[in-house]
């Protein structure tokens, strides 16, 4: 690394820092309201559907089930879950944490890292684009935390 782009680095590394500090403080009474596990960022359908979905792989596959369809939904023909919003990659990911604290745990984290890397990703992009920093670190407030994403992460983490 250059000493030119170190700049750039902890720059990048302090963004991410503040909005994920954001993310935390928007949704603090989730995390901060009752005990971990016992609020769900949102509400509705939509939240609890991914909650299943981040539940549902490390099951499937811990009981040599397919990942891809199941007849616990629309029973008795069952649902391919290919067709559906499940989120495969997200609950790999977050199997630890859906083991060790359960699935209400894993969504309000990915709630969380949706406002926080939508954020941070077009600070990135922002940030190739205008030489100052702080503008693209504005632009990625305006994206990340604007009404468009807040109201995203209510219901829907993908």
């Amino acid at each position: 690394m250059t000493p030119r782009e170190r700049p750039a680095l902890r720059a990048g590394t302090l963004a991410l820092a503040g909005y994920l500090t954001l993310s935390i403080v928007l949704l603090s009474r989730t995390w901060f309201g009752g005990g971990l596990g016992h609020r769900l960022v949102g509400g509705g359908g939509d939240p609890l559907g991914f909650v299943w979905f981040l539940a549902w792989l490390p099951h499937a596959l811990e009981h040599g089930r397919s990942p891809a369809f199941t007849t616990a939904l629309m029973a008795p023909q069952g649902a391919n879950l290919l067709d559906s919003t499940a989120v495969f990659l997200p609950s790999c990911v977050l199997w630890p944490i859906t083991a060790t604290l359960g699935a209400v745990v894993s969504y309000d984290v990915l709630a969380t890292l949706a406002l926080t890397l939508s954020a941070w990703v077009a600070y990135v992009a922002l940030g190739r684009i205008t030489p100052h920093r702080s503008s693209a670190w504005a632009g990625g407030l305006l994206y990340g935390f604007g009404g468009y994403m807040t109201g995203q992460a209510t219901a829907h983490v993908n």
